[in-house]
């Protein structure tokens, strides 16, 4: 039961991110958000283990998303910084996150499959975002493909990080 309120709270972190941004409503979506992954983390079995993936995969997520505005692949609804990602979206990965240990675990020793289905729904995420008016693609296929093979590599990965034991935070 757990880890369908997991998913179901990461669900809806996603759609107030989205939703807020799209309607103008960052402080909002920001405030729901973060309200959700401390909900998703609080439930959690490992505390320490959990915050040292979500600030990795969350700095990994700022990263990828800076890059894909940068690229001019897609560009983000927000009054604040263009040039970089906005803290809506880094809550989106943050909630993300917080489904790896449980919601998701069953991809953890399944790196392949981890890598399809990052591949194919990382993507389709993006586009729903998108068509809500969370974003733009300035190229549309090419942005797809260019988020599509960044899931394919990142969600095995963050598969494996989380994996590993946490040392310190």
């Amino acid at each position: 039961m757990k880890k369908i309120i997991n998913f179901i709270i990461f669900q809806l972190i996603w759609f107030a991110c989205i939703y807020g941004a799209a309607t103008n409503h960052e402080c909002l979506a920001i405030v729901l958000g973060l309200s959700g992954v401390a909900i998703n983390v609080y439930q959690g079995k490992e505390l320490r283990r959990d915050l040292d993936l979500l600030v990795k995969g969350t700095l990994l997520g700022i990263f990828i998303d800076t890059l894909l505005i940068q690229l001019n692949l897609i560009s983000f609804t927000t009054n604040y910084w263009k040039a970089i990602s906005p803290i809506w979206i880094w809550i989106i990965w943050a909630g993300f996150l917080s489904t790896v240990n449980y919601s998701l675990s069953w991809l953890k020793n399944r790196l392949v499959l981890a890598a399809i289905f990052g591949s194919v729904m990382g993507p389709l995420s993006y586009w729903a975002g998108v068509s809500m008016g969370a974003g733009h693609f300035d190229h549309p296929n090419k942005s797809l493909l260019a988020i599509s093979i960044v899931w394919l590599f990142a969600t095995p990965i963050i598969m494996r990080v989380s994996q590993e034991k946490s040392h310190h935070i």
